[in-house]
């Protein structure tokens, strides 16, 4: 029983480690091309232009409504950072619902003639509507009048009217691109298997061999599922990516880092510049977790700027969003709440739009640096976590706090990296075929050609399952083989 059980947790393991890989390189070509954004418009067009119109709505004709919607200065304020090209901007890959409804009203209002600053009344929308001279997309008409239809007696109505159908074709739109996510995932993965030979029946077969194997494979399972902090599958990406980028040799030139008692983080970086050891750590480490090498560059002299001149001008090209609708005018936004983990989209208005709160500009940006969310951005680095610790050890005046927390976080995730690391080697010794596969096909005649290939589909769709499935799966079975770890308090009882 328990041999199974092994072979379970080792195959388990094995989808998980290619699930993770894959994810890798699907972010980055999700990112590369902006399928977020994308699939994001055609869901807008489909909702402003009405079904029938979609595909013209989403060609970025001029004389369309989607375009116009988008071509918004609310919606341009969300725009994203292209990857890996020098343009200033892309369309956003997230849009409040709030943010749609007001922008649709607005252009209900536009086209309907109103002069600037004349309000939008229930009563005027239903003349809108019944007036066939008004050029309404039939999406945008469907939306008025079903509202109006239901009951809606004032604007606000008809405006939560319009933000539900939003949630509602979001939610549709996730499941699609959950499921068109989990096709791409499942091709990389089988690329990734055929190019490192990770045949399912091959490495299955040995591990029923091998209790050496079986033994190494269970360990690194408890080690990725338990411990005395809690894991996640985030948690393993990270160790993972540590691994996979050798991000973990530049931590250990911060880890040992001492800071003198009168000299915070920043001070140092300004003092010693990149000569100095843990500066230089700190700027490959930053480099090494950005998706976007131009953007990690561009955002390294505003995460280390000291003068407030300095950061300013630093800002638009470590958020090149705020360029995105430059000089438009837009309505008065509040100081996004909590500062520490407001979304960004939020803080890009914040900074863009002009302030009743008191805050000079200035002030707002370095609230801004300090809150390092830019740095904690999934589709910006590889390691939220890292990132956000990072950041907030750089720009700290405090003290000694940020820097203590990163080196805290580098000393577990160098630990756990090196378990990972010694766990592989371990296991690629007893997995002779498992390797480049020019070099560990030689010989193979084309029945083992077969069954590789066949190997390599059934890691691949089992991989398309996601690393979130095979984390919590690998721990189910690491907990019903009983390897798991007590918690501490357990264990200094027991």
């Amino acid at each position: 029983m328990n041999v199974l059980l092994e072979l379970l947790i080792g195959l388990a393991l094995l989808y998980l480690l290619t699930a993770v890989v894959a994810s890798f390189v699907v972010e980055a070509v999700a990112s590369y091309l902006k399928l977020r954004a994308k699939g994001l418009e055609s869901c807008i067009a489909q909702l402003v232009e009405g079904a029938a119109n979609r595909a013209g709505g989403a060609q970025g004709a001029d004389d369309n409504w989607t375009s116009r919607f988008y071509g918004h200065a609310l919606i341009r304020a969300l725009s994203t950072a292209r990857v890996m090209t020098a343009d200033s901007a892309s369309r956003p890959s997230y849009i409040p619902r709030e943010q749609y409804a007001e922008v649709l009203l607005d252009l209900v209002r536009k086209a309907a003639g109103l002069a600037p600053g004349e309000s939008l009344t229930v009563a005027r929308l239903r003349e809108i509507v019944a007036t066939p001279s008004v050029a309404l997309p039939a999406g945008v008409r469907a939306m008025i009048e079903t509202a109006l239809t239901n009951g809606a007696d004032s604007l606000d109505k008809v405006r939560a009217s319009m933000e539900a159908g939003f949630d509602a074709a979001m939610e549709r739109a996730s499941g699609w691109y959950k499921r068109r996510t989990q096709l791409w995932l499942a091709l990389f993965a089988f690329v990734f298997a055929a190019v490192f030979n990770l045949d399912s029946f091959y490495i299955g077969s040995r591990l029923l061999k091998d209790e050496a194997l079986r033994a190494t494979a269970l360990q690194m399972s408890v080690d990725a599922v338990t411990g005395e902090e809690a894991k996640s599958p985030e948690r393993f990406a990270a160790v993972v990516g540590s691994w996979a980028v050798r991000m973990r040799d530049d931590a250990t030139q911060v880890a040992p880092h001492k800071a003198s008692a009168n000299k915070t983080p920043t001070d140092q970086l300004k003092a010693a510049g990149t000569r100095d050891a843990t500066a230089l750590a700190l700027r490959m480490m930053h480099d090494a977790n950005h998706w976007n090498p131009l953007l990690a560059n561009a955002a390294w002299p505003f995460l280390t700027a000291t003068a407030l001149g300095a950061r300013s001008k630093a800002l638009a090209a470590a958020l090149p969003e705020l360029s995105a609708a430059a000089g438009q005018p837009c309505g008065e936004s509040p100081l996004p709440q909590p500062v520490d983990a407001a979304p960004l989209a939020d803080w890009v208005q914040y900074l863009r739009c002009p302030r009743s709160d008191g805050v000079d500009l200035d002030t707002a940006i370095e609230r801004f640096r300090k809150s390092a969310v830019l740095w904690a951005q999934t589709d910006r680095v590889i390691n939220p976590t890292l990132g956000r610790l990072l950041a907030r050890a750089v720009v700290s005046d405090q003290g000694n706090a940020e820097m203590e927390a990163l080196k805290t976080y580098l000393a577990a995730l160098d630990a756990d990296t090196k378990k990972f690391a010694d766990g592989v080697d371990t296991a690629l010794a007893k997995l002779p075929e498992v390797g480049w596969i020019g070099e560990v096909s030689a010989g193979w005649d084309g029945w083992r050609t077969f069954r590789a290939v066949l190997g390599w589909l059934a890691t691949a769709i089992m991989a398309g399952l996601g690393a979130p499935f095979w984390f919590d799966l690998l721990g189910k079975l690491v907990s019903l083989r009983g390897a798991g770890r007590k918690p501490a308090a357990q264990a200094a009882s027991g």
